[in-house]
């Protein structure tokens, strides 16, 4: 895995790729040390992009107010699942996952962790289907139009997955690592998650 700062609006572009073409399900996972909750906003309501599939597709991000918010776009419109509670901190690594069934909206709503525990997200209503994203780039650290909702955070071990990861998953990949080398003695769980993961972003 490879560690990344978000400074003076820079951002690591994925460019498209068919592996990369509409995901979903998806789970995303990531340690982050937030200095703050971004710059440069285009709204009020949102902050420093942790990582998106353009706008028209999904979004993983920091909220103003310290929280997490999740964006998919539907052909009804955007739609955002926020922490109800504050539950960013800042100054030291913590550990941000989601899991969702892109397609199934609001049933299954998505599951977001902090720290491997889940935490509880209001509930809007996604109307219509998931927007065809292929062809699109993604984006770490900053929106794809450039200059706004810059993320002010060192980013690591972050990873793309096409499949929904349990709790029991995500802390394997929180306390383990991508590689699964720091769980590679006795506390090993031997589930073999982060074991061949560290090879590349998206999985």
């Amino acid at each position: 895995a490879v560690r990344f700062t978000q400074v003076n609006n820079a951002a690591v572009r994925i460019n498209s790729a068919t592996s990369l073409n509409n995901i979903d399900p998806i789970t995303i996972c990531v340690w982050a040390n937030n200095t703050s909750d971004g710059e440069n906003s285009v709204n009020t309501s949102d902050a420093g992009y942790i990582i998106e599939k353009n706008i028209r597709s999904w979004v993983f991000a920091l909220k103003q107010t310290n929280k997490l918010r999740w964006l998919v776009h539907y052909s009804g419109g955007s739609t955002s699942w926020d922490t109800s509670n504050a539950v960013v901190g800042y100054g030291a690594f913590e550990h941000y996952a989601v899991a969702h069934q892109r397609s199934a909206g609001a049933s299954p709503k998505p599951v977001m962790y902090v720290n491997g525990v889940s935490v509880s997200l209001t509930s809007p209503s996604p109307f219509g289907t998931i927007d065809n994203d292929s062809g699109t780039n993604i984006y770490i650290g900053i929106s794809t139009t450039g200059g706004v909702n810059e993320a002010d955070a060192i980013y690591d071990e972050l990873l793309v997955n096409a499949a929904i990861l349990t709790a029991t998953d995500i802390n394997e990949v929180m306390d383990c690592g991508l590689d699964g080398l720091q769980c590679a003695g006795a506390t090993y769980s031997g589930r073999g998650l982060g074991r061949g993961l560290g090879r590349g972003i998206v999985r």
